[in-house]
Protein backbone atom coordinates (compact mmCIF):
# COMPACT_ATOMS: atom_id res chain seq x y z
CA UNK A 1 0.00 0.00 0.00
CA UNK A 2 1.46 3.34 -0.97
CA UNK A 3 1.17 6.52 1.14
CA UNK A 4 -1.68 7.96 -0.94
CA UNK A 5 -3.74 4.78 -0.47
CA UNK A 6 -2.91 4.76 3.25
CA UNK A 7 -4.09 8.38 3.65
CA UNK A 8 -7.31 7.63 1.75
CA UNK A 9 -7.99 4.65 4.01
CA UNK A 10 -7.31 6.73 7.14
CA UNK A 11 -9.78 9.35 5.88
CA UNK A 12 -12.39 6.69 5.16
CA UNK A 13 -12.03 5.13 8.63
CA UNK A 14 -12.29 8.53 10.35
CA UNK A 15 -15.44 9.28 8.34
CA UNK A 16 -16.92 5.90 9.35
CA UNK A 17 -16.22 6.60 13.04
CA UNK A 18 -17.86 10.04 12.72
CA UNK A 19 -20.87 8.52 10.92
CA UNK A 20 -21.41 5.93 13.65
CA UNK A 21 -20.97 8.50 16.42
CA UNK A 22 -23.71 10.72 14.89
CA UNK A 23 -26.32 8.10 15.71
CA UNK A 24 -28.77 9.07 18.45
CA UNK A 25 -28.24 5.80 20.30
CA UNK A 26 -25.15 3.63 20.03
CA UNK A 27 -25.72 -0.09 20.26
CA UNK A 28 -23.08 -2.57 21.44
CA UNK A 29 -22.28 -3.45 17.81
CA UNK A 30 -21.70 0.25 17.07
CA UNK A 31 -19.25 0.54 19.97
CA UNK A 32 -17.44 -2.58 18.75
CA UNK A 33 -17.21 -1.15 15.20
CA UNK A 34 -15.77 2.10 16.56
CA UNK A 35 -13.20 0.16 18.62
CA UNK A 36 -12.32 -1.92 15.57
CA UNK A 37 -11.93 1.21 13.42
CA UNK A 38 -9.71 2.82 16.05
CA UNK A 39 -7.55 -0.29 16.13
CA UNK A 40 -7.23 -0.10 12.33
CA UNK A 41 -6.24 3.57 12.61
CA UNK A 42 -3.59 2.70 15.19
CA UNK A 43 -2.12 0.10 12.85
CA UNK A 44 -2.12 2.53 9.92
CA UNK A 45 -0.57 5.43 11.83
CA UNK A 46 1.90 3.71 14.18
CA UNK A 47 5.62 4.12 13.64
CA UNK A 48 7.33 0.95 12.42
CA UNK A 49 9.16 -1.03 15.09
CA UNK A 50 12.36 -2.93 14.41
CA UNK A 51 12.23 -6.50 15.59
CA UNK A 52 15.54 -7.45 17.22
CA UNK A 53 17.55 -10.18 15.51
CA UNK A 54 18.16 -11.81 18.86
CA UNK A 55 16.77 -11.36 22.34
CA UNK A 56 19.51 -11.46 24.96
CA UNK A 57 18.80 -12.94 28.37
CA UNK A 58 19.48 -9.52 29.92
CA UNK A 59 16.86 -7.95 27.62
CA UNK A 60 14.41 -10.77 28.39
CA UNK A 61 14.80 -10.17 32.12
CA UNK A 62 14.38 -6.41 31.65
CA UNK A 63 11.14 -7.06 29.73
CA UNK A 64 10.05 -9.58 32.40
CA UNK A 65 9.98 -12.45 29.91
CA UNK A 66 10.87 -16.02 30.77
CA UNK A 67 14.15 -17.51 29.61
CA UNK A 68 12.16 -20.18 27.71
CA UNK A 69 10.15 -17.50 25.91
CA UNK A 70 13.35 -15.68 24.89
CA UNK A 71 14.91 -18.92 23.63
CA UNK A 72 11.77 -19.68 21.62
CA UNK A 73 11.83 -16.17 20.15
CA UNK A 74 15.47 -16.57 19.09
CA UNK A 75 14.72 -19.95 17.50
CA UNK A 76 11.76 -18.51 15.58
CA UNK A 77 13.78 -15.51 14.33
CA UNK A 78 16.63 -17.79 13.20
CA UNK A 79 14.14 -20.01 11.37
CA UNK A 80 12.54 -17.00 9.63
CA UNK A 81 15.97 -15.81 8.48
CA UNK A 82 16.74 -19.26 7.14
CA UNK A 83 13.48 -19.35 5.20
CA UNK A 84 14.03 -15.87 3.77
CA UNK A 85 17.39 -16.70 2.20
CA UNK A 86 17.16 -16.93 -1.58
CA UNK A 87 17.21 -20.40 -3.07
CA UNK A 88 18.98 -21.47 -6.24
CA UNK A 89 16.13 -22.36 -8.59
CA UNK A 90 18.08 -22.01 -11.82
CA UNK A 91 17.91 -24.62 -14.54
CA UNK A 92 21.59 -25.41 -13.95
CA UNK A 93 20.85 -26.35 -10.34
CA UNK A 94 18.18 -28.83 -11.45
CA UNK A 95 20.17 -30.11 -14.41
CA UNK A 96 22.97 -30.87 -11.99
CA UNK A 97 20.75 -33.67 -10.71
CA UNK A 98 21.94 -36.79 -12.51
CA UNK A 99 19.97 -37.55 -15.65
CA UNK A 100 17.60 -34.58 -15.57
CA UNK A 101 17.07 -31.74 -18.03
CA UNK A 102 14.62 -28.83 -17.76
CA UNK A 103 12.28 -28.75 -20.78
CA UNK A 104 9.32 -26.51 -21.63
CA UNK A 105 5.75 -27.78 -21.45
CA UNK A 106 5.28 -26.80 -25.09
CA UNK A 107 8.25 -27.37 -27.44
CA UNK A 108 10.03 -24.19 -28.58
CA UNK A 109 10.43 -23.19 -32.25
CA UNK A 110 14.03 -24.38 -32.13
CA UNK A 111 12.96 -27.76 -30.78
CA UNK A 112 10.22 -28.12 -33.40
CA UNK A 113 12.71 -27.35 -36.17
CA UNK A 114 14.63 -30.50 -35.20
CA UNK A 115 11.70 -32.85 -35.89
CA UNK A 116 12.19 -35.17 -38.84
CA UNK A 117 8.90 -34.38 -40.65
CA UNK A 118 8.15 -37.76 -42.27
CA UNK A 119 9.22 -41.30 -41.52
CA UNK A 120 8.77 -44.40 -43.67
CA UNK A 121 8.61 -47.81 -42.12
CA UNK A 122 6.66 -50.99 -41.59
CA UNK A 123 3.64 -50.99 -39.30
CA UNK A 124 4.44 -52.95 -36.16
CA UNK A 125 0.89 -54.33 -36.03
CA UNK A 126 0.21 -55.41 -39.65
CA UNK A 127 3.62 -55.29 -41.29
CA UNK A 128 2.44 -53.03 -44.15
CA UNK A 129 4.66 -50.22 -45.39
CA UNK A 130 3.54 -46.85 -43.99
CA UNK A 131 4.48 -43.16 -43.96
CA UNK A 132 4.10 -41.28 -40.69
CA UNK A 133 3.56 -37.55 -40.07
CA UNK A 134 6.23 -37.20 -37.41
CA UNK A 135 5.40 -33.66 -36.31
CA UNK A 136 1.84 -34.42 -35.18
CA UNK A 137 2.95 -37.71 -33.64
CA UNK A 138 5.82 -36.03 -31.84
CA UNK A 139 3.59 -33.28 -30.36
CA UNK A 140 1.09 -35.83 -29.07
CA UNK A 141 3.91 -37.97 -27.72
CA UNK A 142 5.57 -34.95 -26.08
CA UNK A 143 2.45 -34.19 -24.04
CA UNK A 144 2.04 -37.84 -23.05
CA UNK A 145 5.70 -38.11 -22.04
CA UNK A 146 5.55 -34.96 -19.89
CA UNK A 147 2.44 -36.28 -18.15
CA UNK A 148 4.16 -39.63 -17.46
CA UNK A 149 7.55 -38.17 -16.52
CA UNK A 150 8.77 -38.99 -12.99
CA UNK A 151 9.26 -36.03 -10.69
CA UNK A 152 12.85 -35.42 -9.56
CA UNK A 153 13.66 -36.00 -5.92
CA UNK A 154 15.27 -32.85 -4.57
Amino acid sequence: MNNQERQALIGFINAEIARIQRKKELLEGDRMRIASHRLSLAALTAEPVKVPDELTMREAIRLKLSVDWAAGYNTAIAHCKELSEPIDNTAQQYEALAGWRIVPVEPSKEMLSQIHPIADGNCSHCGNRTTLDCKENMLLSWRDMLEAAPKPEV
